[in-house]
């Protein structure tokens, strides 16, 4: 009897041993979910989680596009592309701000297909009516153009800075065939844009200098400025210095169209309106972090108030990261004015 109890006693010991190594594990399983959950907005999902975009710009219906269209350019040619959540923020503030215009983002690709790997924070912002998401190939927007031989050189390809040369080069050339309003991925859109009344702008970064990152083309004089934006780069492209192709040459071309050596004070040449810096860039570019710190969030409040559209020079702020309990003055514009992606996003 005792050798049996004592074989009984051992196998109870070993039945409560296996017990709590089974709800040891279930409780390392319980918490690494919970982990995971809590951690859901700073972990890649990039690996399993992407959506095919299939549809070609090519295919596009001729009645979407007008002077009024929207247009975001993503120019790092590949099959595998991501938007990020401030991208994300950029392109619904035009959506929502703009509920009756369409809102189209070109994805240039060499294959038929694009994916958007980081869906997730993309997501949102699908079940807009008026956002359309394309690829393209390249000769999709040069063909019949007066850049189109120029593009054959291969100069292009040879750039410092291909990406940015190669979106510098396409928006001009979109805008010159379609007309339509062209925008930056961290340029927020702060107002209805039917409100300016105007056919043809861009916007005054200084005293001195016209940004690309905004730009308007409608119209005869909107014709004539893509005309002068394309020749300049056909004649004068320079692949060595990173704003040659942009700020510059959208500078130089405006100076030719407004016939003067400085468009400091212009504020309209014939039908092209230049739009002072409080509707476009009321926070410079030297002033970026003003947007990113709660600090700051009043003073920028108060600066961006009559403007339509906050440049978040991306160049510069892209390494800076906000929680969207935060009061900066970044985060404020979100939550107004991409509010599906600023309840999405913990992090933006």
């Amino acid at each position: 009897m005792k050798r049996v109890t004592f074989f009984r006693t051992k196998k109870k010991m070993f039945i409560n041993r296996s017990n709590r190594k089974k709800l040891y594990i279930s409780l390392c399983v319980i918490g690494l979910v919970l982990i995971l959950f809590l951690m859901r907005d700073y972990i890649n999902y990039d690996c399993d989680a992407a959506i095919i975009i299939d549809k070609s710009f090519a295919d596009i219906p001729p009645e979407m596009l007008n002077e009024n269209t929207i247009f975001f350019l993503e120019t790092s040619n590949s099959s595998d592309h991501k938007i990020s959540s401030r991208e994300a923020c950029a392109i619904e503030s035009a959506a929502y701000m703009n509920p009756n215009t369409n809102i189209v983002v070109l994805f240039l690709t060499l294959s038929n297909h694009i994916r958007l790997k980081n869906w997730s924070q993309f997501q949102p912002i699908l079940d807009y009516d008026n956002i359309h998401l394309r690829y393209f190939h390249m000769d999709d927007i040069i063909k019949d153009t007066p850049i189109e031989k120029w593009m054959q050189k291969g100069l292009l390809s040879r750039s410092y800075y291909p990406v940015v040369h190669t979106s510098d080069i396409l928006r001009y050339t979109l805008l010159y065939k379609y007309s339509g309003i062209y925008l930056d991925l961290d340029v927020i859109v702060t107002r209805p844009l039917d409100e300016m009344g105007s056919s043809s702008f861009a916007c005054h970064q200084d005293d001195k200098i016209v940004n690309n990152a905004i730009i308007k083309l409608g119209g005869s004089d909107g014709k004539e400025v893509g005309r002068l934006l394309l020749e300049e780069v056909t004649e004068n492209f320079n692949g060595r210095l990173w704003e040659e192709n942009g700020p510059l040459l959208i500078t130089k071309s405006l100076n030719k169209f407004c016939k003067t050596e400085n468009l400091s004070g212009i504020d309209k040449c014939k039908e092209f309106d230049i739009l002072s810096m409080d509707k476009c860039y009321a926070v410079k570019w030297q002033s970026w972090h003003k947007l990113f710190y709660e600090v700051y969030a009043d003073e920028t409040m108060e600066a961006v108030k009559h403007s339509y559209f906050v440049h978040l020079w991306n160049a510069k702020s892209k390494g800076t990261k906000l929680e969207t309990t935060s009061r900066a003055s970044f985060n404020q514009l979100a939550a107004k004015h991409c509010p599906r992606v600023h309840q999405h996003n913990s992090i933006i």
